[in-house]
């Protein structure tokens, strides 16, 4: 192959992955669903570490974890998403989907997106449910033919309904059926927390902003002052 035809080739394989990683039904999904207090993600059946991917390029703080029961998908999930594995944002843990190897009230989003992570196994939802902290979000997702697409709604929601989930949504996307749930707070004291946190998170980063605007506008009236 000419060095041209290399140049080109890695122009189409690169303008492919971001395409797939910005306008993927999966990416998508997650832009509907997504807050600024999800810090703490977990894609079961994580395979080779694709939707971890999408989800670190989403967040600027936090962690994604990979769960998988294939040891040769976590070792390739591993080197696709090294940079991260090594900056501590990132884990991959082989381990049993229907068990989960996680404290109950961990994440903040967890995600199902694979054959593996079956979205019609009770367990695993189940299990999705009890890792999820309150008011956390589940995404399920499944590929259906297109002559199915109405058919699997009704067993797929009542399975989260059925573990606990609330406020419930079913739709179909490019053969994608794609389900949302959430996970409910259990008393008002616990929901005034989460609202307070949410509360002083949002405005740490906007008095951390404003400090930075004082800062850079104080140097360059220093810069002017001094040349004066």
């Amino acid at each position: 192959m000419s060095l041209q035809n290399k140049w080109m080739s890695g122009i189409k394989s690169g303008g492919e992955e971001i395409m797939d990683r910005w306008f993927s039904p999966f990416t998508q999904n997650v832009r509907k669903v997504w807050n600024s207090r999800m810090d703490r993600i977990l894609d079961v059946g994580c395979g080779e570490g694709t939707h971890v991917g999408h989800l670190l390029s989403r967040m600027r703080r936090g962690v994604v974890t990979g769960i998988d029961d294939n040891p040769s998908c976590v070792l390739k999930a591993i080197e696709n998403n090294k940079k991260a594995v090594v900056d501590g944002r990132c884990r991959i843990i082989m381990g049993s989907l229907e068990k989960l190897p996680f404290a109950s009230d961990s994440f903040d989003l967890v995600t199902l997106a694979s054959e593996k992570a079956d979205i019609r196994n009770p367990q695993i939802v189940k299990e999705a449910y009890r890792v999820l902290d309150e008011d956390g979000t589940i995404l399920a997702m499944e590929k259906v033919a297109p002559d199915e697409e109405t058919e699997p709604v009704v067993p797929a929601s009542g399975i989260l309904e059925d573990a606990g989930f609330t406020d419930v949504t079913v739709r179909c996307h490019r053969e994608w059926l794609c389900v949302t749930g959430r996970k409910p707070i259990r008393s008002g004291y616990s929901a005034k927390l989460l609202y307070i946190s949410g509360f002083i998170t949002e405005n740490i980063r906007l008095l951390a902003a404003a400090v930075g605007v004082i800062i850079g506008v104080g140097a360059i009236l220093f810069t002017w002052w001094k040349r004066k």
